[in-house]
């Protein structure tokens, strides 16, 4: 699987993004995953697969990635798991979050779990670039979570390649597009096309 390249870095090279939490982090996000690990002191990755979990730190290595097998629907478990992260590995100063609509309650859960253990931490939520026409779920999460104390708040929308009538975007584009994102900062970032 190819990584992005490195995103520039404006405190110099060697500066380290300290503790970093990914939800989702075995599927599209793995490659954004692999890449933060070599700029962070520690990973953390929540995900629903054990074995995927375990592929990922073995390809990590000698990278340090702590990984959290549960049930993505779950959200007190999610909000148990952030906190218990930020509790053994200090707080958590970058959190990227790819979320299904189903688990409705799980991003309000991070960003309270953030707010109270790693206040200032950038949360970047990553979502379909529609979610404001057709998901209200999505929506009220970027409502509450541009509201909510404690954190920074950034959304990154995934498009298409080519627009409406294009293919989706591969997990490396996806990958590719987040850590830009999370490079500069951005408030709402766009990845591929809107359609």
């Amino acid at each position: 699987m190819t990584t992005p390249p490195p995103p520039p870095t404006p405190a110099g090279p060697d500066a380290t993004l300290g503790h970093v939490l990914v939800i989702g982090g075995t599927g599209m996000l793995r490659a954004a995953a692999l890449h933060l690990s070599r700029r962070a002191d520690v990973v953390t990755v929540l995900a629903r697969t054990a074995s995927r979990l375990a592929s990922l730190q073995r390809d990590a290595l000698p990278r340090r990635i702590e990984t959290v097998a549960l049930d993505w629907h779950d959200a007190a478990a999610v909000g148990e798991a952030v906190v218990g992260s930020s509790r053994r590995d200090g707080p958590i100063g970058l959190a990227v979050a790819w979320v299904h609509s189903s688990a409705c309650g799980v991003p309000a859960a991070v960003a309270a779990a953030l707010s109270a253990t790693s206040p200032g931490c950038r949360l970047f939520l990553v979502v379909g670039s529609r979610e404001d026409a057709e998901q209200p779920v999505k929506r009220g999460w970027h409502d509450q979570l541009s509201a909510a104390p404690g954190i920074v708040y950034r959304r990154v929308r995934l498009g298409r390649h080519g627009g409406p009538s294009g293919r989706w975007l591969t997990d490396d584009e996806i990958s590719r597009g987040v850590v830009d994102a999370v490079s500069a900062d951005a408030r709402d970032a766009l990845v591929g096309d809107a359609w």
